[in-house]
C-alpha cells in the first residue's frame, strides 16, 4: 500500500530526549491509538524522509509485535534501521495517524513524533502533558513534513520557517546566527564558505586602503 503522508496536526519532541523516555512515550502512545484503533494491525516503514523523502514498505505488524520492539532499551536499539537518521513509521492501514521515531543507541539519544487527525490533537495533547519532562511542539501536520522534506530541522515551526522564507544577501548570515543561538544544523556551512566569511572583511579592508592611496596621490 503506497503511503500518503496525513493531515491534521503533528506533535515532536522539541529536542533529544533519552532512549528511555522514548520507550514510555511509544508505549503512552500505543495505549493512546490502540484504545481507537479500528483495523487490527499496523504498517511499518523505513522512514528515510530527511534524505530523500522515500518511505519503505516493511509490511504488516501487529500490535503485540509492535510492543516487542519496545519493551526495553535493547528492543529498540535493534528495531532500528540500520542507517544514519533513518526512522521507524508506524501507522493503520487508513493513515489517519503516523508515529516517527529514532534512536542512536551510541548515545542514547531519539527523537519522536506523531501526526493526529485534528479532531483527535486535544486528546493527544492530555497525553503529552503526562509525559514530562519531554517538552513538545505541535503544528499543522502539512506544514511539518514540508519542512523535513526540505531539509529543515523543525524544532519549531517558527525558527524553521525562517530558514526557509530567508532570501536576499542577509539571509545566510541569517541563517548562521539562527544556528549559533539555537544550535541549529550547520551542514550548509562548508570550510569553502568558512573561509569566505574569515576572508572576505580582510579583502575589503585592502581595497579600502588602496582608494585612499589613490585618492592621497590625487
Amino acid at each position: 500500500m503506497a503511503f500518503s503522508a496525513p493531515t491534521g496536526t503533528n506533535f515532536r519532541t522539541e529536542s533529544g530526549i533519552t532512549i528511555p523516555l522514548l520507550r514510555q512515550s511509544l508505549e503512552a502512545i500505543a495505549e493512546f491509538i490502540k484504545s481507537r484503533d479500528t483495523y487490527g494491525y499496523l504498517l511499518r516503514f523505513d522512514d528515510w524522509m530527511q534524505h530523500d523523502g522515500a518511505l519503505m514498505p516493511k509490511g504488516k505488524l501487529s500490535w503485540e509485535a509492535f510492543a516487542d520492539r519496545y519493551q526495553d532499551e535493547a528492543a529498540i536499539a535493534a528495531s532500528m534501521p540500520k542507517r544514519d537518521e533513518v526512522r521507524v513509521g508506524i501507522c493503520g492501514p487508513g493513515m489517519e495517524w503516523y508515529l516517527r521515531y529514532f534512536a542512536d543507541p551510541s548515545d542514547g539519544t531519539a527523537s519522536l513524533d506523531l501526526t493526529v487527525p485534528t479532531e483527535r490533537e486535544d486528546e493527544f495533547q492530555e497525553v503529552t502533558e503526562g509525559l514530562a519532562p519531554i517538552a513538545w511542539s505541535r503544528s499543522p501536520a502539512e506544514e511539518y513534513y514540508r519542512l523535513i522534506r526540505s531539509g529543515a530541522t523543525p524544532v519549531g515551526v517558527a525558527r524553521a520557517a525562517t530558514r526557509i522564507e530567508a532570501r536576499g544577501p542577509d539571509a545566510r548570515f541569517g541563517k548562521l546566527a539562527d544556528d549559533l543561538s539555537m544550535g541549529g544544523n550547520f551542514r550548509w556551512l562548508s570550510s569553502g564558505k568558512i573561509a569566505m566569511l574569515i576572508v572576505a572583511p580582510f579583502v575589503m579592508f585592502l581595497g579600502y586602503l588602496w582608494i585612499s592611496y589613490l585618492f592621497d596621490r590625487l
